[in-house]
């Protein structure tokens, strides 16, 4: 017999599940559901974690949201149940109708994780007032591919899968196909162990900006820069990305809008016109010879619940990763890093967004800052006026 693994809604665990039960079997069923009783360190449901039980939140293809348990969870409960002698007989499993699986019904299910019982009921009026939301709202096909995204990539970063590099480039402010500076940022692991390196090289003989967009080569914030031809860089790139890809593991080529930056790779030689922006359902489903493109612009976007993309400078502000001496593309890479992790190693979507701006909602809407619609305005406004480059 095939085994199907999906997810139930919690609501018909919670309510429909033990109605359809006689009465000392309801209530053995009810008690081993209960909010406190689901929280607790003893209960079967929770493995250890000192982060509390494991649930799941989904999300449905029209951008609504559920709270699940998985069938492994409701399979489980049966057996325990029984196997106590709480139940007098192995109590049926929910309707199959009440099934949801992934991709037929479900676009992600993320593991959410409740230590009060106060946290799963708050959790369950959210998801309702969420969804009421998102009718009334006209983006809900937009977010939910958002959303699905941003699940993905949260799923295989916490995974600890891969080689992770964040890319930046400045060009000259009057040819945008003359590259001046180059700047990476990456992160892998060994045997669990975060690494971490990064990168800001200067193209000899290039000249500078500084009369439409910042002059900032010479205040890279993370070390040493290198001065090399763009001969010597192509060969350095090239070199770079051949060792990520006899690695042996998938290449994710993080940016922060990624268009013109891939023209750029392709410029020094790197051949990527087999990236990938889809990610997989599941690290499990990745391949060693893989590369993918994460963009943190399409991120941000998805936690905001907005269409419009952020600049660097303004999304590195709301998340509360501050810098200075933006336009150094050793800089950017590394600030694009720096917000990428902090928004893949914390919560699940909807959760991050309501802790970083509780009420707000699906969409937060924050009040408008000089940065969004100039660069230099914005600059002033992080870091005032005094730390301006000077031309």
């Amino acid at each position: 017999m095939a085994v199907i693994t999906g997810y139930y809604r919690y609501n018909d665990i919670w309510f429909a599940w033990p109605d359809a039960l006689p009465g000392e079997d309801r209530e053995a069923l009810k008690a081993f559901l209960a909010h406190d009783s689901l929280v607790s360190p003893d209960h079967p449901f929770n493995e250890g974690d000192e982060r509390g039980v494991m649930l799941y939140m989904g999300a449905l293809a029209n951008g609504e949201r559920r709270l699940l348990v998985s069938t492994k969870q409701v399979s489980y409960a049966r057996y325990w149940l029984h196997e106590m002698g709480l139940t007098k007989q192995l109590i049926p499993a929910p309707y199959a109708h009440c099934l949801l699986t992934t991709p037929r019904d479900l676009v992600s299910a993320d593991p959410t994780f409740f230590a009060q019982g106060l946290d799963l009921k708050n959790a369950k009026k959210n998801v309702d007032k969420e969804n009421k939301r998102l009718k009334k709202s006209h983006l809900p096909v937009v977010l939910s591919a958002k959303h699905d995204l941003f699940s993905r990539v949260r799923e295989i970063w916490q995974a600890k899968k891969g080689i992770w590099i964040a890319l930046d480039f400045e060009d000259w402010e009057r040819d945008q196909t003359l590259l001046i500076e180059y700047g990476s940022s990456t992160t892998r692991w060994d045997n669990e162990l975060e690494v971490n390196s990064h990168r800001h090289v200067i193209l000899e003989g290039t000249p500078r900006n500084g009369k439409y967009v910042e002059d900032n080569r010479d205040r890279y914030q993370f070390g040493v820069s290198d001065t090399v031809s763009l001969n010597t860089l192509k060969q350095q790139v090239q070199t770079l990305f051949s060792g990520f890809q006899k690695a042996g593991v998938p290449l994710f080529l993080i940016f922060h809008d990624y268009k013109d930056d891939l023209k750029r790779l392709r410029r020094l030689g790197v051949p990527v016109e087999t990236a990938r922006h889809l990610l997989p359902a599941s690290s499990t489903d990745l391949k060693f010879d893989d590369v993918y493109i994460v963009d943190t612009q399409d991120l941000f976007s998805a936690l905001e619940g907005q269409k419009q993309k952020r600049k660097l400078k303004v999304m590195c502000e709301r998340l509360h990763v501050f810098g200075s001496a933006f336009h150094n593309a050793g800089n950017d890479a590394h600030y694009a890093m720096l917000a990428f992790k902090e928004m893949m190693a914390h919560e699940p979507l909807d959760e991050q967004r309501e802790r970083r701006w509780p009420g707000q909602g699906v969409t937060v809407e924050h009040p408008p800052v000089e940065s969004e619609s100039e660069d230099q305005g914005g600059y002033e406004a992080m870091f005032g006026a005094e730390a301006m480059p000077k031309e």
